[in-house]
């Protein structure tokens, strides 16, 4: 299972849109869409590989989604395995220069 982080997201964008969008490379397990702050969605894969396929034919592209305007762009795909991963990301931002988080 894979989550696949979709940001510049119009604020309209909804679960149903991005799942008509996104299905077509893979079993979806979930969608969830920020409402606040709007702009963001997460959504999950079955498969790793599903997930790299949406993420290698939708990365920086216009996509229209319903009757919303060619403005919804779909990119900073990030592929995430757990929230931990993140976590980890995070705490080397804030490790000072030169020192390794220990996981």
């Amino acid at each position: 299972m894979s989550r696949v982080y979709v940001g510049n997201l119009d604020p309209r964008v909804t679960e149903r849109d991005l799942e008509d969008e996104f299905r077509m490379y893979g079993v979806l397990r979930s969608v969830w869409v920020a409402r606040r702050p709007p702009g963001y969605a997460f959504l999950e894969f079955d498969d790793r590989r599903d997930a790299l396929d949406a993420i290698q034919a939708l990365d920086g592209v216009i996509v229209r989604v319903g009757d919303l305007p060619d403005a919804v762009v779909y990119h900073q795909f990030e592929v995430v395995e757990t929230l931990l991963h993140i976590a980890m990301h995070v705490v080397d931002l804030l490790m000072p220069m030169g020192t390794e988080a220990k996981t």
